[in-house]
């Protein structure tokens, strides 16, 4: 993708904020500044926005004598991004579709980004991914889950610092011993390198490689022989990012790009609105990087849009490949390539019939619906519902939310049937049993 005019206002700003933060001294702000303008009077704009990062990156060392600005910010939010992501592993395990929670979870990781430039702590980390994950996210979730489902070797291009710590949720549901993950060469901006991968213990559960590139993205032909060796063998190229996207949207290869849409530049690129969360594939066409406005009006997160149901046995109770890898557990074995059939069990995510999942929209047959607040979505997917009588006000269902939707009212638990999603947690850690679930 090449750099847009708009792009410039932006890599100023950002510049400046890292060499104030790699020093204090204004007569190195301003040579840093003057290196930037006279660059970007002198730029090819048909290089990828990150290409011009990294440029500013290396002259920013050369200056300052820090390899590592974002170093402490990184820590930090290493240590944050483990304990949400700790949190929220058992939200992903009980889901009927774990891979597909999560995969919203690792897009919704994505908010860990604002830690760098600011003092985040837990309880703020905590709402910004509940708020998140409420967004739903834009694109193909059912073929990401079925290239998954037949692939034999995924590589998995991380993102930023923190984040990381959620995208090993979706490496265990994905199956590690299938799985390289890649950070970047050496240290730029917040994003993860090896020392991050080893903070959150990816190293000790998947194959961890650099890229050999410096830069805040994937520019292939400066990337390493070991990373593009990887590339090109994987059945199956997972990027994190906008910067990933940038680099890559024009690749000759399938990819499926997770990322926030952070900017009207990619905005415009992707064909989805600013602030989406997004699963985008991209065909092995060049510029095949982007969905039509149809497709960007369909969610396949949590509460906005629904579908309805499967046929018997197509669900996606867990997926599975010849002989059984199952992704998320592996329930539901399909005999061959191709999706489970379902759990066949009343739960949280499951309507009791075998159908498992209800389809997403975009799919044959599928009609999208609105969800309601007060009912059970479409496809059997239901709510919390707590026994006043039960409740002495505890609050452990509170503190277990994960999305945040029970409060404590009159001293009873109370669930906002908007916000609930019916991951089942609640229920199961309530200390009196007086949670129940929805059909």
């Amino acid at each position: 993708m090449r750099t847009a005019i708009d792009c410039i206002p932006c890599l100023a700003r950002n510049i400046l904020a890292c060499v104030r933060l790699a020093t204090d001294d204004p007569a190195l702000h301003e040579r840093m500044v003057r290196f930037f303008l006279r660059s970007a009077a002198e730029a090819d704009f048909d290089s990828t926005p990150p290409e011009f990062v990294r440029l500013m990156h290396r002259k920013l060392r050369e200056l300052t004598g820090v390899a590592d600005p974002y170093r402490e910010a990184k820590e930090r939010m290493n240590a944050l991004g483990v304990a949400l992501a700790g949190e929220l592993r058992e939200t992903v395990e009980r889901a009927d579709d774990p891979v597909r929670i999560a995969a919203l979870l690792a897009i919704a990781g994505n908010v860990l980004d604002m830690g760098v430039n600011a003092e985040v702590g837990l309880p703020e980390a905590r709402e910004a991914v509940r708020q998140s994950l409420s967004t739903g996210c834009l694109g193909d979730l059912d073929a990401f889950i079925e290239s998954a489902a037949r692939a034999d070797s995924i590589l998995y291009l991380a993102d930023n610092a923190g984040e990381i710590a959620f995208d090993r949720l979706l490496v265990e549901r994905l199956g590690p011993e299938r799985v390289t993950v890649a950070v970047r060469g050496a240290p730029i901006l917040n994003d993860a390198t090896l020392h991050d991968a080893r903070e959150v213990g990816l190293n000790g559960l998947a194959r961890v490689i650099d890229n050999g590139s410096d830069a805040p993205g994937t520019v292939l032909r400066e990337c390493g022989a070991a990373f593009r060796e990887a590339f090109d063998a994987a059945d199956m190229v997972l990027a994190k990012g906008q910067g990933n996207y940038e680099t890559l949207c024009d690749a000759e290869r399938e990819i499926f790009f997770l990322f926030k849409v952070k900017c009207g530049v990619i905005a415009g690129r992707s064909g989805l609105p600013l602030g989406a969360h997004a699963l985008l594939r991209k065909t092995g066409r060049a510029g095949s990087g982007r969905i039509s406005h149809q497709e960007a009006g369909m969610s396949m997160g949590f509460p906005r849009i629904e579908a309805s149901p499967r046929r018997p046995g197509a669900g996606r109770g867990g997926c599975g490949k010849g002989g059984g890898r199952g992704l998320g557990g592996g329930r539901g074995l399909g005999g061959g390539r191709g999706l489970g059939g379902g759990r066949g069990q009343a739960s949280a995510w499951g309507n009791g019939s075998g159908a498992g999942l209800p389809s997403s929209p975009g799919e044959p047959g599928a009609v999208p619906q609105t969800r309601r607040p007060g009912k059970a979505a479409p496809g059997g997917r239901g709510h919390a519902l707590v026994d006043p009588a039960a409740c002495d006000g505890c609050g452990t269902c509170v503190d277990l939310c994960p999305l945040g939707a029970i409060s404590l009212r009159g001293g009873t638990a109370v669930v906002d049937e908007g916000v609930c999603v019916g991951c089942g947690v609640c229920a199961a850690k309530c200390p009196h049993g007086a949670i129940s679930l929805t059909k």
